[in-house]
């Protein structure tokens, strides 16, 4: 029987790592010698994997990026010219009147039609759960300053009203327009969250 104290259980950790618990083996540790319980090595084994087991399940993963983003729009043809053919975003799929999927560098632009993402999902292996939402949406896309400049043109040759063109307090700029239902579409110099990027260029 092993005898040990509260303050044991992350001391002696590594003893367990042996298949043999040795007579005095926490004695030798430097533990205090005052216990509080006492347990067959077995136990003492179990509640060390217990311990190990909810370090585990409390561990945070790494902070991930950003793989999708998404806006709802109530007219899917409308938005799939604005996203692909006025702002060329490459479209990658298209269902119905449910959504239409752009993919540009390493991310995922989704275009919903809320009111078929609402409905349960009706495929038993793709249980995408409901979703959807009302309102005018926004999503912000990064620029260089060159960049910017080449949008506005872009937009003028589309009739694509400019809503704000304006710099922030810390000097970046930031170009809004509005797509086809209404959502805020941003185009902003990385710097203005990130200002250890050079994005005046």
């Amino acid at each position: 029987m092993i005898c040990i104290t509260t303050a044991t259980v992350a001391t002696v950790d590594s003893m367990f790592r042996c298949s043999e618990v040795r007579p005095g083996a926490l004695r030798s540790t430097g533990v205090a010698e005052t216990a509080n319980m006492c347990l067959l090595p077995t136990e003492f084994g179990n509640m060390v994997s217990e311990r190990r087991r909810k370090e585990a399940v409390t561990e945070k993963p790494d902070t991930p990026d950003i793989l999708e983003a998404a806006v709802y729009a109530d007219d899917l043809d409308a938005a799939e010219q604005f996203y692909g053919e006025v702002l060329g975003f490459r479209k990658i799929d298209r269902v119905g009147d449910r959504h239409v999927f752009f993919r540009f560098r390493n991310t995922v632009l989704l275009v919903f039609n809320a009111s078929e993402t609402r409905k349960p999902p009706g495929n038993p292996d793709l249980p995408v759960p409901p979703h959807g939402m009302t309102g005018d949406g926004h999503i912000c896309f990064a620029a260089s300053a060159k960049d910017l400049d080449r949008w506005t043109g872009v937009f003028a040759a589309n009739s694509v009203a400019i809503e704000a063109d304006f710099q922030w307090p810390n000097g970046f700029r930031s170009i809004y327009v509005r797509d086809p239902s209404g959502n805020s579409v941003e185009f902003a110099e990385r710097g203005l969250w990130f200002e250890e990027i050079d994005s005046h260029n």
